[in-house]
């Protein structure tokens, strides 16, 4: 991949991971009284992928609070739905 579009891919990846981060404030980390970290995280992929990517972790099972919250459905539901409200803001920008 050229100099050019790795430049593209990654300022996709950080306008889908903008709003996604917003989302996930507003309607879920803030209720389960968690905070979103900034983290400059490396997703690994093959050189002929030219789409944007993220890397999402939405809690540890290793982690008690984090373990109860992620085992609810209610919780997953929001998650999912943060998600999708995401993907749907930035294919409609």
């Amino acid at each position: 991949m050229d100099t050019e579009m790795a430049g593209k891919v990654r300022s996709e990846t950080e306008k889908y991971r903008e709003i996604l981060k917003g989302k996930l404030i507003t309607k879920c980390y803030n209720v389960a009284g968690f905070i979103a970290k900034d983290q400059a995280l490396l997703v690994i992929r093959r050189q002929q992928n030219k789409r944007p990517a993220i890397l999402f972790e939405a809690g540890f099972l290793s982690n008690e609070k984090d373990r109860k919250i992620l085992t609810s459905p209610e919780h997953q539901n929001i998650i999912a739905l943060c998600i999708k409200e995401a993907m749907d803001d930035y294919f409609t920008k």
